[in-house]
């Protein structure tokens, strides 16, 4: 049991962080984490919003509403499983894949990420050769890896689906994130994902809303909402 602050009632810790008000002071709604852990025992069991440094009841993960801070359009923590905010560790074929995984710190009074000092790493290597990520800024690393294609396409071409037709289509490389949307989702066009957060996950699908570009998980695709 929780009792509430200056007050005798008390009420379930399950009805903690619930989004609804139990204590005359709310207080029941503002509990938090201290050293990144929970500052109740009862709260282990509890979703943590690690970015505004507090926990939720996990009921409301999932639950299609945004209860964490929303950190861009669309996407939010409790929401989102694969957009991960606190990520201190890549593994070693994403070093120098063209994208930026970690938050950047200071080294000998220079900003060091994953992608620093790269100039001398090939970005279509054995590790990144078709493994599903445009670790080439071109998509050059992703070019002829699908055995059984949709359609043939000539060399240098990526298959995608047109934006204009909604058909399979065959794009060439040199159309490859040159900031013109030409498939459906952007998919020639990942760095507009990317470049809305260094740790966003790839396979976002980007759309305009309201004259405002965002990028959406996968599970927000096909769901019957606009």
């Amino acid at each position: 049991m929780y009792q509430c602050d200056n007050s005798s009632k008390c009420i379930s810790i399950y009805r903690l962080n619930d989004n609804v008000r139990d204590c005359p002071y709310n207080d029941d709604e503002q509990l938090t984490m201290v050293n990144s852990t929970c500052k109740l025992d009862y709260f282990k069991n509890y979703f943590k919003c690690k970015k505004e440094n507090r926990c939720i009841s996990r009921h409301l993960v999932g639950n299609g509403i945004c209860d964490c801070t929303e950190h861009e359009p669309g996407l939010c923590e409790d929401e989102n499983p694969d957009y991960d905010l606190s990520r201190k560790k890549v593994s070693f074929q994403t070093i120098c894949d063209g994208f930026t995984e970690l938050l950047p710190i200071i080294i000998d009074g220079q900003n060091q990420t994953d992608e620093t000092e790269c100039e001398q790493w090939s970005c279509n290597n054995t590790y990144t050769h078709c493994n599903s990520l445009w670790n080439c800024f071109d998509g050059a690393d992703e070019i002829d890896c699908d055995r059984s294609p949709t359609i043939n396409c000539p060399l240098y071409h990526h298959i995608r689906i047109s934006s204009n037709t909604t058909q399979f289509m065959c794009l060439p490389i040199e159309k490859a994130n040159n900031g013109q949307i030409d498939c459906l989702g952007g998919t020639d066009e990942p760095k507009l994902c990317r470049s809305h957060d260094h740790i966003l996950s790839s396979g976002y699908f980007y759309c305009e809303q309201n004259n405002k570009g965002i990028c959406l998980s996968p599970s927000y695709l096909c769901e019957h909402e606009e």
